[in-house]
């Protein structure tokens, strides 16, 4: 009797091993990477796994290495495949997919264009490929292969909520390519194959604000923030809407949002920098300029911005500092006067460089504001400065300008009437209105 254990052990062990076997196949085939990778790796080693099983094996491994973000190690097994099996076509084509998000377009487009070498009806290989060249900005070879994947898929996965982002690609090519129209069709197309697909709100929203009409990008931004809160172009276009909309504080808050998901979106910096200054809160809209030059330390348009504001508080030592920087990087006429005047400001001998500035700018910009420079240099009086002010942005200017001369001499009746003046007529938005209010608050204190 002891005897009868053993064979029935012969007997089992198969069928335990074929049981496993079936369950690793079942968990590499999986949508659960976790699970799926070291179930493909017990299969691939297993010795006796027939050549078409182990490209299985390697291509689903690769899926759930894909899943996971971890491109390398999914290109390392559809190389495996590829190698098994070079006519694999699939094989192919998602590690075309792997190579585009590793930002390798050029080998995402050579692997693309051998899966559809290989099988001509891949329309993912198409829309792999569309993506690369999109990306590539090469958008005429990428609307050509997006319309072919949809064209394909039309004719077998009609509205397959998974092949939505193809539609949303085309209407990126065809917005790139200047056709509004059809790009703003493709991405309603895309929501309506699949509702809860956040990529062509946002792109929609894009196009919305291109064409100013922000309550509707607000409203696509708000419904794919719904879909996705971690989506952070999502909250970059909503707040920007609400900064033209002048609701301040909710573009402060999406730009917030948008800031701790992505930090990379320069943009949204500017744009919450300038709705600071508008609620007055300078401090915070410098700590944003601080970061735009942190970022693009060659853009002229943010060391300006940082030095006018600089003046606008005071710091006119921190305001030269800037306005030189954004001075060496592009001529600018009212760069040249608040330079000028935030270094007299700061009590530093600045008549010299004025002049030579002037210089420089040459005849051709000898036009209004250039007639201030001339102010300052003792060519031009205040009363002809005046009566050659014909519009209120001209006399804004001129009051502006005429009351920082007089603060110079420390004539300083005459500078607050002026300045009065420009407050009254200048635009909110502008600096002069700005630095205005912020010259007769100083003057109180």
């Amino acid at each position: 009797m002891r005897t009868l254990p053993i064979p029935l052990l012969l007997i089992f062990a198969p069928c335990a091993a074929l049981a496993q076997s079936d369950q690793d196949w079942k968990l590499c085939n999986s949508e659960d990477a976790d699970a799926a990778i070291p179930a493909c790796t017990r299969l691939i080693e297993t010795e006796k796994l027939e050549p078409k099983d182990r490209v299985l094996a390697y291509d689903n491994r690769g899926v759930a290495y894909w899943r996971k973000g971890d491109y390398d190690h999914a290109v390392a097994d559809y190389d495996q495949a590829i190698g098994v099996d070079p006519k694999y076509a699939r094989a192919w084509m998602r590690r075309g997919a792997a190579y585009a998000n590793k930002g390798d377009y050029d080998r995402a487009i050579a692997d693309s264009s051998k899966a559809i070498e290989i099988d001509p009806i891949n329309f993912k290989a198409y829309y792999n490929r569309g993506l690369a060249f999109t990306r590539k900005g090469e958008h005429g070879r990428a609307l050509a292969d997006v319309t072919k994947a949809i064209k394909i898929a039309d004719a077998t996965i009609k509205n397959d909520p998974k092949f939505a982002g193809a539609y949303d690609i085309r209407g990126a090519a065809y917005a790139r390519s200047g056709d509004y129209d059809h790009a703003t069709a493709d991405w309603t197309k895309a929501i309506q194959i699949n509702p809860k697909f956040a990529g062509p709100y946002v792109s929609r929203a894009n196009m919305y604000l291109r064409q100013q009409d922000f309550d509707r990008a607000i409203a696509d931004a708000t419904k794919a923030i719904e879909i996705d809160s971690n989506n952070a172009g999502a909250y970059d276009n909503r707040g920007y809407a609400h900064w033209r909309k002048r609701e301040d504080d909710l573009a402060i808050a999406d730009a917030t949002n948008a800031l701790e998901i992505n930090s990379k979106l320069v943009n949204v910096y500017e744009y919450r920098a300038a709705a600071y200054q508008r609620k007055g809160d300078y401090a915070l809209a410098l700590a944003d300029y601080d970061k735009l030059i942190e970022n693009d330390p060659n853009n002229p348009r943010y060391a300006g911005k940082a030095g006018l504001l600089h003046f606008v508080v005071g710091d006119f030592k921190a305001a030269s500092v800037e306005l030189l920087h954004a001075l060496e990087l592009r001529t600018d006429v009212y760069g040249i006067l608040f330079r000028y005047l935030a270094r007299a400001r700061a009590g530093e001998s600045a008549d010299a460089e004025l002049a030579d500035n002037a210089r420089r700018i040459g005849l051709s910009l000898r036009v209004w504001p250039y007639a201030f420079i001339e102010l300052y240099l003792g060519k031009r009086s205040p009363d002809e400065m005046l009566k050659a002010a014909s519009k209120t942005t001209d006399r804004c200017l001129a009051y502006f300008y005429i009351g920082e001369w007089h603060i110079l001499r420390n004539e300083l009746a005459e500078a607050a009437a002026n300045l009065n003046g420009a407050a009254e007529l200048c635009s909110r938005d502008g600096i002069e209105y700005r630095a205005a209010v912020a010259e007769l608050a100083r003057q109180k204190r």
